[in-house]
């Protein structure tokens, strides 16, 4: 036995009627719907109260790409460390600099001359941006 599918403006109408004040078992036999069906569309495409009209669903959908986001952060993080340490390693550990604004200079001509131009990367089959 397959399910029936519902286009989402089906849902909606449905939802705005029993807002509207139609009870649900009349919904249900006039549509041919199940009670838990329709309650669970009022649930999900009903505006979640002092949310600025924001629908459970549409919650979801937030937190989905506020986990998405939280993750690729901490991708992030991790490829700042990883920059940082070569950047210490390759560059700051290895120089005396005379003042703030020299070390300014020589770090940013090591990422853009040497980092970025000729040091090679996995992404790119271990070539330099140069090779390719």
């Amino acid at each position: 036995m397959s399910q029936k599918q519902y286009n989402k403006e089906f849902k909606q109408t449905l939802v705005e009627l029993y807002n509207a004040g139609t009870l649900v078992n009349q919904l249900s036999s006039e549509y041919a719907v199940s009670d838990v069906t329709i309650y669970k569309w009022i649930k999900i495409h009903s505006p979640i109260e002092d949310a600025e009209e924001l629908t459970a669903a549409e919650v979801s959908s937030i937190q989905k790409e506020n986990l998405r986001l939280k993750q690729e952060i901490e991708i992030l993080k991790k490829a700042m460390t990883s920059f940082h340490a070569t950047l210490k390693k390759e560059e700051g550990y290895r120089t005396r600099y005379e003042n703030y604004e020299t070390a300014r200079v020589a770090l940013f001509k090591y990422i853009e001359g040497w980092y970025n131009c000729k040091r090679i990367h996995g992404a790119i089959g271990f070539l330099t941006p140069d090779e390719c």
